[in-house]
């Protein structure tokens, strides 16, 4: 079975905060549900993204986001480094799509749920 594009965004986008491992628990046209599976304290974290495969962000903000990580240029929900000196880690030579996918990083919004109800959110701020 070929994978959501939701789904294999979720797992890139939740690596941020450590999420190692993410198993959904229901797929809807305009949300994707699921647990966020934390292997090194046995933790976990359901959420829900409210979100339709059609505006799913693109794949160059799941690039960025394997730069981030690989380089170690976040804290959990915080960029660490300036978007120069991140610009500099890609291979892209045009810095108006790397500043319009930077700013699609800060437009992600997954809601954590517990008990039930949304509380809190992943999301990146600066």
């Amino acid at each position: 079975m070929t994978k959501d594009k939701r789904q294999i965004f979720l797992e890139q986008f939740l690596g941020l905060y450590g999420v190692d491992k993410i198993e959904i628990t229901k797929f809807d046209k305009d949300k994707i549900d699921g647990i966020a599976i934390y292997l090194d304290d046995d933790d976990t974290q359901e959420f829900s993204w409210h979100m339709t495969e059609d505006k799913v962000p693109s794949d160059d903000l799941i690039e960025l986001i394997q730069i981030i990580k690989n380089n170690g240029f976040n804290r959990t929900d915080k960029v660490t480094v300036s978007p120069d000196e991140l610009f500099e880690k890609t291979e892209w030579t045009d810095r108006n799509k790397f500043d319009k996918t930077f700013d699609e990083l800060f437009e992600v919004e997954v809601k954590m749920i517990d008990d039930g109800e949304e509380t809190d959110s992943y999301f990146m701020h600066d």
